[in-house]
Parts: C-alpha cells; sequence; structure tokens
C-alpha cells in the first residue's frame, strides 16, 4: 500500500466515525426525550449534537478537499 492510500483511508474512516457519532448522539437524544429526562440532560445532548455535526461536517470537508481527487487517481 501506498502512504497516500494508508492516509485516504484513515481519512475515510475518520471522517465515517465522525458521521456514526452524529448520529449515535442524535439516538441519544431521542431515547432522552422518550424518557422525559431532565431537560438539562436534554439541553447538553443537543450542544454535543450540533458540535459534534460541525466537527463531522468540517472533517468531510476536509477529507473532499485532500482525497477526492487522489480517490480516483488510486482505484
Amino acid at each position: 500500500m501506498t502512504a497516500l492510500y494508508c492516509s485516504c483511508e484513515q481519512a475515510e474512516k475518520a471522517k465515517t466515525q465522525a458521521r456514526e457519532a452524529v448520529v449515535l448522539l442524535e439516538q441519544a437524544r431521542m431515547l432522552l426525550c422518550e424518557d422525559n429526562a431532565v431537560q438539562l440532560a436534554i439541553q447538553r445532548t443537543d450542544e454535543a449534537i450540533r458540535e459534534a455535526d460541525r466537527r463531522a461536517a468540517m472533517l468531510e470537508h476536509w477529507y473532499r478537499r485532500n482525497y477526492s481527487a487522489a480517490d480516483s487517481a488510486v482505484y
């Protein structure tokens, strides 16, 4: 494997995991709402979702900027 392929693969994995974190946080928020949990817990979960979503979007943008052209060249 080339170094570029390894870096691209690691970046793809990080990008995927970031988006999966957003999905899990959204599921946690739904469960908290269903259980009528304390409003503060829901507020903290919402904040975590916004932050995770912001970071995931930033990572996805970075990945596209750095690896989109490389993806087509490697395969």
